[in-house]
């Protein structure tokens, strides 16, 4: 493979030969070249003065393993400390509604206290549903495919968002188009749709609307996520898909949502196009192909 070593000159702060001389050691540094990590090292050439010697070895792999393994355990914990949470949080739930009927057996209860009632049903049976939600994330399903319905997995995933989305002032709209159950990998398809509307909520800090539409069309499951935020910059469109690309400040992302989305998408046989103006929004298409079984039916 030919190797361009300008590519791992531009931007440099410093020359890392001159400081390797000046130092009299080895310097290392990792470099961005493309989509790819590259670690450089210069370090003296025993037996000739004044002569360094260049190294570069490609560690994209090696870097994005070492960040997802590290990211995997991290959700692990997450995932089995959410789940005990949910669990701890489903017995008083459990309490509350068992009293809230025992108060409904009394014929004598005023208006206003039925109304109680009922407000507090409706907010355990919103927990419940939020709990059943971490819990069906948590679990973990590897690349299992299974009949699915995409439209409520969808909808888990924006309720997973309900909080921010309502503190932000965001619109959320739905349109799933599909009735029957689709053969696909539940985990792979709530990354894609977690790490989109994540970043959708991300792109409106003062409210806007998100807009979720799914369908098939010729044989390809089409969805699209469309949000009314802050944009993309024309000249990061083509790095949007890179491991380690961020334009958030430091500790506030990882770079690696929009890649584990591409990923995914290509794992499953798809494609995903993204257009996006400064200002005024950004638009992802995610197209997979749907299987079929023998009589032709899209499954």
């Amino acid at each position: 493979m030919k190797i361009n070593l300008k590519n791992f000159c531009n931007g440099c702060t410093g020359c890392m030969t001159e400081e390797t001389l000046k130092l009299q050691k080895t310097i290392k540094k990792e470099v961005m070249a493309g989509k790819d990590v590259y670690e450089i090292t210069c370090q003296l050439l025993k037996g000739a003065e004044d002569t360094v010697l260049i190294s570069i070895k490609n560690i994209t792999i090696d870097k994005i393993n070492r960040n997802q393994m590290l990211q995997t355990n991290k959700m692990i914990a997450v995932g089995q400390l959410a789940a005990g949470m949910a669990h701890e949080i489903r017995n008083p739930l459990g309490i509350i509604r068992t009293q809230s009927y025992l108060l409904r057996l009394n014929e004598n209860q005023e208006e206003t206290t039925n109304k109680s009632l009922d407000f507090i049903d409706s907010s355990v049976n919103r927990a419940s549903s939020i709990i059943d939600n971490i819990l069906s994330f948590s679990r973990l399903t590897g690349n299992k495919k299974d009949f699915v319905n995409l439209k409520e997995i969808i909808q888990k995933i924006i309720e997973m968002h309900n909080d921010i989305i309502k503190k932000e002032n965001i619109r959320v709209s739905l349109e799933c188009s599909i009735d029957e159950k689709l053969n696909l990998s539940t985990e792979s398809m709530e990354h894609i749709l977690l790490n989109l509307i994540s970043n959708a909520v991300e792109a409106m800090e003062h409210g806007g609307e998100i807009k979720i539409n799914a369908n098939v069309e010729e044989g390809n499951i089409i969805i699209v996520c469309e949000d009314t935020g802050c944009g993309i910059d024309e000249n990061n469109m083509n790095n949007i898909f890179n491991p380690f690309f961020t334009t958030k400040e430091l500790g506030k992302g990882t770079g690696l949502g929009l890649f584990i989305v591409y990923s995914e998408v290509e794992k499953m046989g798809g494609k995903i196009h993204v257009s996006s103006k400064l200002g005024e929004g950004t638009k992802f298409t995610i197209t997979i192909p749907a299987e079929r079984n023998n009589d032709d039916r899209i499954i």
